[in-house]
């Protein structure tokens, strides 16, 4: 039963993603962080929607979007990630990059959410509310603990960088043990799939964004901002991590930023416009702070000489590090 409910819900998603005969200038294609697939679906579609634009949606692990798009195996007129090393290590990759520049349009953090119904409900209780240390929440025997995949998604190689941070910053060098090997195939699960195993019982607690927990109703346990990636104050102590992925792929830890772009070989470009245009304007930041989010004053990065003029009067000068 549980496998069938994970099955329909993930078919809904690919129902979004399909190609439809209708695809026309006001039709944006959209490839996207697999986090925001509630805030996409539920929040900004029905918005665009009702403006008279369709939205053709696929979400995914970030760097196994990006992948796709280097191998030509999509196209999409619009590309959201969840780390902007994504787009700066590789769409922006030269000879021949896919994408020039991105906008930053939000911030998130880090931490855990958890099953009310599950049998270690107390002990996710009493950390949430501080009586009890997060980690030692987790270290209760048989609990089944969920993450994404490193090597395809930026909230896999953070959460490996969380724990690295927090052995350090507890002293307790044993930690990091509690997720096993880096790519341990039994609490990895794609990006799409893991929330739903969350909520049907089939996982005790995953490491999830804020915002995910908060669109789905979940309870979330928060960290602190010196290891859950929320802080700029902190980003020269989440840089003196890092990770290298199976693919080369080396990134060090920063604040959680969400970025868009409109790639090099977009087909809709006006239709993508419209859809940045909306991602940066009040009634975006509203939808953003109600599915858990943290808008930002959108800015650019990249070579911002490229930025559509539509866009320009949107952004403001990019933070000075």
């Amino acid at each position: 039963m549980r496998r069938a409910i994970i099955a329909c819900a993930l078919f809904g998603s690919l129902l979004l993603a399909a190609p439809g005969p209708s695809a026309g200038p006001q039709t944006v294609s959209l490839l996207y962080a697999g986090s925001l697939a509630s805030l996409v679906e539920r929040g900004l579609v029905p918005a665009l929607s009702r403006r008279g634009m369709q939205v053709q949606g696929e979400p995914m692990g970030s760097v196994a979007a990006a992948r796709l798009m280097l191998d030509g195996l999509r196209h999409p007129d619009v590309f959201i990630s969840a780390d902007p090393e994504v787009n700066r290590q590789m769409l922006m990759r030269p000879p021949r990059p896919l994408a020039e520049w991105y906008v930053v349009f939000a911030a998130g953090e880090l931490g855990i959410a958890y099953r009310p119904g599950s049998r270690y409900a107390s002990a996710f209780h009493a950390a949430r509310q501080g009586r009890l240390p997060w980690y030692r929440a987790l270290e209760q025997p048989g609990l089944l603990l969920g993450r994404t995949d490193p090597a395809l998604d930026p909230k896999g190689y953070r959460t490996l960088l969380l724990f690295r941070m927090a052995a350090d910053e507890y002293g307790r060098p044993e930690l990091t043990k509690l997720l096993g090997a880096d790519e341990n195939p039994q609490q990895i699960f794609p990006e799409p799939e893991l929330v739903l195993r969350l909520e049907t019982g089939q996982l005790d607690a995953a490491i999830l964004y804020r915002h995910e927990a908060v669109a789905r109703g979940l309870p979330f346990i928060a960290l602190p901002a010196a290891i859950n990636f929320s802080d700029p104050h902190f980003a020269a102590r989440y840089a003196r991590y890092s990770y290298r992925t199976r693919s080369g792929l080396t990134v060090s830890g920063q604040p959680i930023l969400f970025t868009a772009t409109i790639p090099i070989t977009a087909t809709h470009r006006p239709a993508a416009i419209g859809f940045l245009q909306f991602l940066c304007s009040p009634e975006a930041r509203t939808i953003l702070e109600r599915f858990g989010l943290r808008p930002v004053e959108p800015w650019a990065e990249g070579n911002v000489s490229q930025v559509p003029a539509e866009l320009r009067d949107l952004l403001r000068p990019a933070p000075q590090p």
